[in-house]
């Protein structure tokens, strides 16, 4: 019989509540009207309070979330990633940005985790340093739940800048009601409150630049991104992007704003933080890949997830002769399997296919195999697989059998290879 935590969920709560609610608004309106007009004049006084009201704010969702602890308590992880994110919080927690590789990696290869040129997380650090934070405190899930909090206590802060207060303060209790207590960002290592911690930073941080032209908001605004890029580079590029052109167009129709002024209190103290952030994360980029310029997302991209078939059919056609395989006729049925390119970091043109025959590679027809990496990399289909019979793929580079690529087209295979796709 299963317990009461291994039926509610937090989809199924959250679900229970707005139907409830709405219910209950289509058969009684106006039911407690007044006390509800009471609320929100009260409401509105506790929202001019705009410091105590971003402290409660961020505090709320940590203590109903623990509350909840006993009838919904914490699942453990069971997403890749998640434990990549754990991975990465277990290393910074011991003082490291990365592991040394191991000399068996090939046996231990595992999801969203790099085992060259170092063995680390794939991801970015934002997300790791705040669980690591909560594994020195005793539990990774603490991060979560300070990251949480902040992350409320940010957006209420930007919607202050933007709304009046009360409105400031409607707009993150709704937030919380969606994000607070039964989302993924809560009850998982997933993340998604740093990324919106930096966000509302940024955006809290620029219109009061505008208005005070403090150095104070400038550097808000460049923790704001120098998080982003830590934890969502992408996202945080899409956002920074337009917050930098409205700046400068703010500059360009406000000539009246002295030079002197807008270096010392914006230019200066924005570009500092973005020096330190960015000299940051070049080096943990060096540390992990060993090229500052190259994200662990990439060189993992590179190394595990093979390029489009068709492009690379296109571009190496000319390398076909490698068709012509050894010991058989050209009539024999082939097989067409994917193997990495020698190198993570080779390129399109270094990689070719190579189809050879499936009774001199047994490998085919056993179960699925994985052995991801440079040189090392094999993946092959099942045997039910449609694609399996006539095609199994693989990647390998020229420079192993040159003389390979100066041979003539093997037609008779070309015509099984085609058969065998269409």
């Amino acid at each position: 019989m299963p317990g009461i935590h291994e039926l509610v969920t937090p989809a199924s709560l959250y679900s229970f509540i707005v139907a409830g609610v709405l219910l209950l608004a289509w058969e009684a309106p106006l039911l407690g009207n007044r006390s509800i007009a009471a609320i929100e004049l009260a409401g509105a006084r506790f929202a001019a309070r705009k410091k105590l009201a971003i402290f409660l704010i961020a505090l709320l969702p940590i203590l109903l979330r623990v509350l909840l602890l006993p009838i919904y308590p914490l699942r453990p992880p069971g997403v890749q990633d998640e434990f990549s994110y754990l991975f990465a919080a277990d290393t910074f927690a011991h003082g490291h940005l990365a592991n040394p590789p191991n000399p068996m990696w090939v046996y231990f290869d595992t999801i969203h985790i790099l085992q060259h040129p170092v063995v680390a997380s794939k991801y970015p650090p934002g997300q790791g340093a705040v669980l690591a934070l909560g594994q020195l405190l005793g539990h990774p899930w603490i991060g979560v739940l300070l990251s949480m909090g902040a992350m409320f206590g940010a957006l209420l802060w930007m919607l202050q800048g933007w709304f009046p207060a009360k409105w400031a303060l409607l707009g993150a209790v709704l937030a919380l009601l969606r994000f607070g207590v039964f989302s993924y960002w809560m009850n998982s290592y997933l993340g998604g409150a740093v990324a919106a911690f930096g966000g509302a930073l940024v955006m809290g941080a620029y219109p009061r630049w505008l208005i005070h032209h403090r150095r104070r908001y400038a550097f808000i605004l460049g923790v704001g991104a120098a998080i982003l890029a830590n934890s969502r580079p992408f996202e945080g590029f899409v956002l920074c992007v337009p917050v930098s052109v409205a700046l400068m167009w703010w500059l360009s129709r406000n000539r009246d704003v002295p030079w002197r002024e807008v270096s010392s209190r914006l230019f200066i103290p924005l570009g500092t933080v973005m020096l330190v952030a960015s000299s940051f994360t070049l080096y943990y980029d060096w540390r992990i890949t060993g090229n500052p310029f190259l994200f662990p997302h990439s060189l993992d991209t590179r190394i595990h997830s093979p390029p489009p078939f068709l492009a690379l059919f296109l571009a190496e056609f000319a390398c076909l002769q490698r068709l012509l395989f050894r010991g058989g006729t050209a009539h024999s049925p082939v097989g067409f399997t994917f193997a990495s390119a020698g190198s993570p970091h080779s390129l399109l043109g270094r990689t070719i296919p190579v189809v050879f025959r499936r009774d001199s590679f047994p490998d085919l027809v056993q179960p699925p195999l994985h052995r991801t990496g440079s040189r090392h990399a094999i993946c092959t289909s099942p045997p039910d697989d449609p694609l399996s019979a006539p095609l199994g793929i693989s990647w390998q580079t020229c420079r192993n059998r040159p003389h390979a690529c100066r041979r003539p087209f093997n037609f008779p295979v070309l015509f099984h290879l085609f058969s065998a796709c269409g």
